[in-house]
């Protein structure tokens, strides 16, 4: 095929560019059979493979069959449907790999980080200590008047009313009160797992292997701290690392849809 010019590119059909781009697109190569790919999910509207330079293990692209270069370009049918299929794709990963949570993520545009000209979602296995940090996002401040006026922008183009807010009038005395100060606990860090020198699992409070332990032989641990030391018992609902082995030499790859529904 010949090298097209800017003037060949200029004379072009919306319709005539979008086939362009299809036959350019290495995602609807693979849609169509003609790359190879680690297909895990198909069905009329969508195909969901392994990114082949995941950012942990178990990462999927969730693409669409019809090529559109963003997702806002997608008819609100198949952004539905994506999303269906996205929260199935989720509790797979979650059920089958043991992961403790997913990231969703959708790059729209260059800028965003898209490196692909074709729509798609990252459904990306997230497990502590997975190094993966390019969703701690910054937290910027920002002045209450900019935040009004970005309000007023999005409402006026999305038709949101905005309701007045009535500022509370605080009564002033001449004596000031006394406050009290509440602390709020940090339940990530609180010791709430109960274990021993020579135990191999952590057990909760209620849990009748923890009421065994008692005295100077009963230690108490974070959520962190069990994990890394220990397996967790039943009773804390947790799955150790030998039953996430065993859950997944138990998951049938065919039968993941049916069991998601």
């Amino acid at each position: 095929m010949p090298e097209l010019t800017e003037e060949d590119l200029e004379k072009m059909s919306p319709e005539q560019i979008a086939e362009l781009q299809k036959q350019n697109c290495i995602f609807c190569h693979i849609i169509e059979g003609r790359i190879p790919a680690k297909k895990v999910y198909e069905d009329d509207k969508c195909l969901a493979i392994l990114d082949i330079n995941p950012a942990s293990k178990g990462h999927m692209l969730l693409v669409p069959k019809e090529h559109h270069v963003v997702l806002q370009m997608l008819e609100e049918e198949t952004i539905r449907h994506l999303g269906r299929i996205t929260k199935m794709l989720s509790k797979t990963a979650i059920r089958s790999l043991g992961a403790e949570g997913t990231n969703i993520y959708v790059a729209s545009g260059a800028i965003a980080g898209q490196k692909a000209p074709h729509a798609m979602i990252h459904i990306i296995p997230r497990n502590e200590h997975d190094r993966i940090a390019c969703f701690e996002l910054p937290e910027k401040s920002i002045p209450d008047s900019d935040l009004k006026k970005m309000q007023q922008i999005f409402a006026k183009v999305l038709g949101t009313k905005i309701e007045p807010v009535a500022e509370k009038i605080i009564e002033t005395k001449s004596e000031p009160q006394q406050t009290r100060q509440i602390s709020i606990p940090n339940f990530s860090s609180q010791k709430k797992y109960i274990t021993s020198e020579k135990a191999k699992r952590f057990h909760v409070e209620k849990c009748p292997f923890a009421e065994k332990i008692t005295g100077k032989s009963r230690i108490y641990l974070t959520e962190e701290e069990a994990r890394r030391t220990r397996d967790p018992c039943s009773c804390t609902g947790m799955i150790s690392k030998k039953g996430r082995k065993k859950q997944l030499e138990k998951i049938n790859i065919d039968e993941l849809e049916e069991m998601f529904e």
